[in-house]
């Protein structure tokens, strides 16, 4: 019999965070994160990482697990996330996978074979040298399926890509090949109307603003710098322009909410092609849908 595992998933702002927490909650289950940057310790509030008290109500996993210096790949977060499901379910308990970096869910889920290519090589530090702008042309031009899927205002995706493709001639997407599945799964997608998820961005953006988002990211771009892995992700990199280049916060905060509502098209485009997704815009009915997956007859 294989381990089962409920998988919560949606574009960004759309409501993945509470409604796992409620079910978890409900069904005595754990939550394993799947945000690529909740992984990183201090990085709070930019990420709407879940709050100490929220995770003292359920067991969290894959949290707070690297500093904003380290790097995290897809393939390190399948084998810890892989582990995890193991233990939880031998222990009895409901592993709920939540989040929304949509390599991080599609990895566990289609269980990807995930091409071995070393990091830190020499062909890394060529690629590190060129400009975001030049990383993207050499993407675009060797690679155009990978670019028209990983963040592309991310220069460590960008050199990431580049570098899977020119140690192996193939494209860095269409290398992650799927094996048969390894679990039995409830996945659970949340989706909204797009004018209604981008006014929840939005306002979710502002209350960041006003919870403290200016001085977290003050603090860690001091402690690892702007090229750190950590700092590269939307609501972080955005404010090198308004510390160094003396950009208005309110044009950074615009800045963020649009890459935000952009990276939303990307998510909403990637998780539709997930087969077996139930996709929810009444979420009132999810826990009869977990209460029947976990019913000993189902």
């Amino acid at each position: 019999m294989k381990p089962k595992l409920i998988v919560i998933l949606g574009p960004t702002g759309c409501g993945k965070t509470a409604l796992a927490l409620q079910l978890a909650q409900e069904f005595g289950g754990e939550i394993i994160n799947a945000d690529s940057r909740a992984i990183y310790r201090g990085f709070d509030i930019g990420t709407a990482k879940s709050t100490h008290e929220e995770q003292a109500k359920v067991p969290h996993h894959l949290l707070d697990i690297c500093d904003g210096d380290q790097n995290f790949s897809v393939g390190e977060f399948k084998k810890r996330a892989d582990v995890v499901i193991v233990d939880i379910n031998r222990h009895g308990c409901v592993p709920f996978l939540v989040g929304g970096t949509m390599q991080y869910i599609s990895a566990v889920v289609d269980n990807w074979n995930i091409p071995a290519v070393s990091s830190g090589s020499a062909l890394r530090a060529e690629l590190e040298k060129l400009t975001k702008k030049e990383l993207q042309q050499e993407l675009r031009r060797l690679d155009p399926e990978s670019y028209k899927v990983i963040d592309t205002e991310n220069p460590r995706r960008l050199v990431r890509a580049l570098e899977v493709y020119k140690t192996t001639g193939q494209s860095f997407v269409a290398q992650r090949t799927k094996s048969e599945r390894q679990y039995e799964m409830l996945m659970l997608g949340i989706e909204r109307p797009r004018k209604e998820l981008y006014e929840r961005i939005d306002k979710r953006v502002d209350q960041m603003v006003e919870d403290g988002l200016v001085k977290e990211v003050e603090q860690l771009s001091k402690q690892y710098g702007w090229d750190a892995p950590g700092m590269s992700g939307i609501g972080y990199r955005e404010f090198k322009n308004y510390f160094e280049e003396g950009a208005a916060l309110e044009e950074v905060v615009q800045q963020i909410k649009y890459n935000n509502h952009q990276y939303v098209r990307k998510q909403e485009a990637w998780f539709k092609k997930i087969d077996g997704v139930m996709w929810m815009r009444d979420i009132s009915h999810a826990s009869d849908y977990v209460r029947a997956f976990l019913s000993p007859s189902a």
